[in-house]
């Protein structure tokens, strides 16, 4: 498979004058800074001016995305009230062929279809979170293993992947390079901190007990933790005068310890909740799918703040697209029973314990409980996103690979609210299939509203973009672009560009002594079926001295570049814009790499 280019700047870009006789440019008059260009996409949610996108994946009993479903068979909600449908379409992974016939529709012939360039995967951004706070040693190295497995064999080549972990000790920025991802990878070892203050702490309490004796009010956990601290010799058996006293001060002892224990959960899951927020808005620049993977033996966010933070971390990943999905990394392990018996005094002989069966029954089940309560982030901070969390099994390197994958077949759909208002409010969304036929829908959970700021960046952002995907052309200003094939050191094919600006054409202010002017330029490729498939995005920044704009004036300034792109037959497709008056220029080339 053609690797995907690099997304640190990897083209060589050489600004010369158009003859050598014509003197040379310093390095402060022109600046160029370069990204991968990516265009509005179906598979990005987002809000339009009167438009919003919700993708949407339908599974079977099996897990299996289903296939061959029409506008028709969807409903969607807003806020509760039912939305006409107006935008649908259906997107193929690169894993299937774009002529997979749907039911009822012959495919089609061969003929059309075998000398096309196979479609360029739009590039994914994946942000590989371990949680190694939270996570259990043995938790830990499995999430992990998976994760060099995957990267090893199964890794996209159009992929970026980035590693992050809770407690920052191991960070690594987008890369698709295998050896860099696994030698950060083999630094990640559990950094777990425990909220019972470690294994001598008396009465053993965990973040749940303590949450069902101080918020629930629960007797019953109140008991337990009175019974095992007495078992464990922390807590006196009561007197034999004065035993209501003695017991009202036991109480209170292990009320104190479970503030203790809940303080502890809550500012541990409101570090890890931080820490995740910080890489959500670093995903968000990130140009291309978003998704965030969540590996963590899970932690507890029962208090009001930890919830709070929860639900603006869903917010942030909801405003950049990103989708979490989540990897229990406990897997399916059976919950040993305590075996630890557990004792009462009586009052008026505290000399001799009694067996409390009733109470170690119910610590096995207080145990299981807190593992669910664990689990309660990871699935939230999933569905919240329209992911997916992978839990209750053992098979950690299947979850992995099936939580990074994009599904094989999903949908999109598209509708204008009627009276939604620019207010920038959350909007909760509700899709149903019409026939559910015992499947199940993958969909985000809701879209904020823009402001009028937003609508206003929107407007300036679609020209542009909309220019890019369209196929006419005009000149604002002059521009030309010839092209010819190459290779990379490496054998990889490359287009080369050379790209003429005629500098009478643009706009410059000026800035002291010099003349300033920024354009932004886009060139694209695009396949004989219209689909895009790779392009690069640069800004340039002109600050030209006088001798240097009067040299440039009758011979133009040329721009040379090289574009790194699968071999086949393509259009290539350059907007390039003036930018403080807006100008524009479009070309169309069709272009051959051998």
């Amino acid at each position: 498979m053609f690797p995907k280019p690099s997304f640190a700047v990897f083209f060589a870009v050489l600004l010369t004058m158009a003859s050598p006789q014509a003197g040379t440019i310093s390095e402060d008059e022109i600046q160029l800074v370069a990204r991968p260009y990516t265009p509005p996409s179906l598979r990005t949610f987002r809000v339009r001016t009167n438009l919003v996108l919700v993708p949407v994946v339908v599974r079977d009993a099996k897990g299996k995305p289903v296939a061959g479903l029409g506008q028709r068979d969807f409903q969607i909600f807003d806020n509760g009230k039912q939305q006409t449908i107006s935008a649908f379409s259906v997107e193929n992974s690169p894993r299937v062929p774009s002529n997979t016939p749907r039911p009822g529709v012959p495919p089609r012939p061969k003929s059309q279809t075998a000398d096309t360039p196979a479609a360029f995967p739009r590039p994914q951004f994946v942000a590989l979170f371990f949680d190694d706070v939270n996570s259990r040693p043995g938790d830990l190295i499995a999430a992990r293993v998976a994760a060099e497995k995957w990267i090893r064999e199964a890794l996209p080549q159009a992929d970026r992947v980035g590693i992050f972990t809770s407690s920052f000790t191991v960070s690594l920025e987008f890369t698709n390079d295998k050896d860099t991802l696994l030698a950060s990878l083999a630094k990640i070892e559990s950094r777990a901190r425990v909220t019972d203050e470690g294994p001598g702490a008396c009465p053993p309490m965990s973040p749940w007990q303590a949450h069902l004796i101080i918020n629930g009010h629960d007797n019953q956990a109140l008991e337990l933790g009175i019974g095992e601290g007495m078992t464990l010799g922390c807590l006196s058996p009561p007197a034999k005068r004065g035993a209501s006293e003695s017991r009202e001060i036991q109480a209170g002892v292990v009320k104190n310890r479970a503030e203790a224990v809940l303080s502890l959960a809550e500012q541990y899951s409101l570090d890890t909740l931080t820490r995740l927020s910080r890489v959500i808005r670093y995903l968000a620049r990130m140009p291309g799918d978003r998704m965030l993977l969540l590996a963590s033996s899970g932690f507890f966010t029962r208090s009001p703040q930890a919830g709070s933070r929860q639900d603006r971390l869903i917010d942030d990943a909801l405003r950049g697209g990103i989708v979490i999905n989540s990897l229990d990394a406990k897997g399916l392990t059976a919950e040993p029973p305590q075996g630890r018996m557990i004792f009462s005094f009586a009052d008026n002989d505290p000399s001799r314990p009694i067996p409390r069966n009733d109470l170690m029954i119910y610590a096995d089940t207080l145990r299981i409980q807190q593992r669910e309560a664990n689990n309660d982030p990871m699935a939230v901070l999933a569905e919240g996103t329209g992911g997916r969390f992978f839990h209750n099994n053992n098979d950690l390197n299947r979850g992995l690979r099936e939580l990074v994958a994009t599904p094989e077949v999903s949908y999109l759909l598209g509708f204008s609210p009627v009276t939604a208002k620019p207010d920038g409010r959350f909007h909760e969304l509700k899709v149903k299939l019409v026939t559910p036929r015992g499947s199940t829908l993958q969909a985000r959970r809701g879209y904020f509203a823009p402001t009028p700021a937003d609508l206003a960046r929107e407007i300036v952002l679609t020209r542009f973009d909309s220019e890019v995907l369209a196929t006419g052309t005009f000149a604002g200003f002059v521009a030309h672009v010839t092209t010819e094939p190459g290779k990379l050191d490496s054998g990889e094919p490359v287009l080369k560009l050379a790209i003429f600006l005629d500098v009478h054409g643009l706009y410059f202010a000026r800035r002291g002594d010099r003349s300033v002017s920024e354009l932004r330029c886009v060139f694209a490729l695009f396949d004989a079926q219209g689909n895009y498939l790779v392009g690069r995005e640069a800004v340039i920044d002109l600050a030209l001295k006088a001798e240097t704009l009067a040299r440039l004036a009758p011979t133009g300034l040329y721009q040379h570049l090289t574009l790194e792109a699968p071999s086949g037959s393509y259009r290539l497709r350059a907007v390039l814009q003036e930018q403080a008056q807006g100008q524009m220029a479009t070309l169309n080339q069709q272009v051959v790499i051998p």
